[in-house]
C-alpha cells in the first residue's frame, strides 16, 4: 500500500470517528461536568450518618414503656388494665412512699414505677395519681401527665392539687384558656393560694388581658408572693398603669 494511500485510509477512519458510530464510544475528559442526573442519583446512594442517640433514646422509651406497665393512658384517663390481684390500699401507700423517696433521691424512672404499682395496686387511690402525674411532667410526658391529673379528679373533684397541677399542664401543652379556667377553679377551692395567682397573672398576661393580670399580680403580693421580676417587667411595658405596686 502507497504512502498516499494509507494516508487516505487514515483519514477516512478520522472522519468516521467524528461521526454518530463513535458518539457512544467518547470518553469524557476530566475537566468535563458529569451529567446533573448521575450527580443526583450518587448523592442518594451515599450512606447517612446514623443518630448516635438513637439508642439512648429508644433504651429510654423501652425503660419508660416498662414503668407504665399495666396501665393505659389512649382514653385520656389512666386505665388500669393489670391490675395487682390480693393488694389494695395499704400496698398502694407503701407504693406511693417508695416512690417519693424515689423522686426525692430524682431517680425518676425508679419513681415512676412505684407509683404506677400504686394506681394497680388500688385505681382508687386519688394522689397516687397525682404523684404519678407530677413525676410524668418530669420525664417530658406531659400529655401522659394530663391523664393521670384528670384521673385524679374524677375521684376527687376537690382535690386542689390535682386541679393546679392539671391546670400547668394544660399550659405547658399550650391551651391557655383551659389552663385560666382549671386554676380560677384552684382559688375557687382555696383563694389564698399564692402560687394560684401569680400563674394566673402570667397567662392572663399571654392571652392579651393585661388588667387581669394586674390584678392576680396584686393579689400575689398581697399574699407575699412576689412574680418574677422579668415578667413584671414585660406586664409594665404592655399595660403601665398609675398606682402599680
Amino acid at each position: 500500500m502507497s504512502v498516499c494511500t494509507r494516508t487516505s485510509l487514515l483519514a477516512c477512519l478520522a472522519v468516521a470517528a467524528a461521526g454518530a458510530g463513535c458518539e457512544s464510544s467518547r470518553v469524557a475528559r476530566p475537566s468535563e461536568t458529569p451529567p446533573a442526573t448521575l450527580v443526583a442519583v450518587d448523592a442518594a446512594a451515599m450512606p447517612q450518618d446514623p443518630d448516635p442517640r438513637q439508642p439512648l433514646n429508644d433504651l429510654k422509651e423501652a425503660r419508660f414503656r416498662a414503668a407504665i406497665e399495666g396501665l393505659d393512658f389512649e382514653s385520656g384517663l389512666v386505665v388500669v388494665t393489670e391490675p395487682l390481684a390480693g393488694q389494695g390500699r395499704d400496698a398502694a401507700l407503701a407504693y406511693r412512699a417508695e416512690g417519693l423517696d424515689r423522686l426525692q433521691a430524682n431517680r425518676r424512672t425508679g419513681a415512676l414505677t412505684s407509683f404506677a404499682l400504686a394506681v394497680r395496686a388500688d385505681a382508687g387511690f386519688a394522689d397516687a395519681y397525682v404523684d404519678l402525674g407530677r413525676t410524668l411532667v418530669t420525664k417530658g410526658k406531659t400529655a401522659y401527665a394530663l391523664a393521670a391529673f384528670r384521673t385524679a379528679l374524677t375521684l376527687e373533684p376537690d382535690s386542689v392539687e390535682a386541679r393546679y397541677h392539671a391546670a400547668e399542664t394544660l399550659a405547658r401543652l399550650g391551651r391557655h384558656d383551659q389552663a385560666i379556667a382549671e386554676m380560677a377553679a384552684v382559688l375557687d377551692l382555696e383563694p389564698q393560694r399564692a402560687d394560684a395567682h401569680e400563674r394566673l397573672a402570667i397567662w392572663l398576661y399571654y392571652t392579651g388581658d393585661a388588667g387581669g393580670a394586674w390584678q392576680h399580680v396584686d393579689a400575689a403580693r398581697d399574699l407575699g408572693r412576689e412574680p418574677p421580676g422579668q415578667f413584671i417587667a414585660l406586664l409594665e411595658a404592655k399595660s403601665p398603669r398609675p398606682g402599680s405596686r
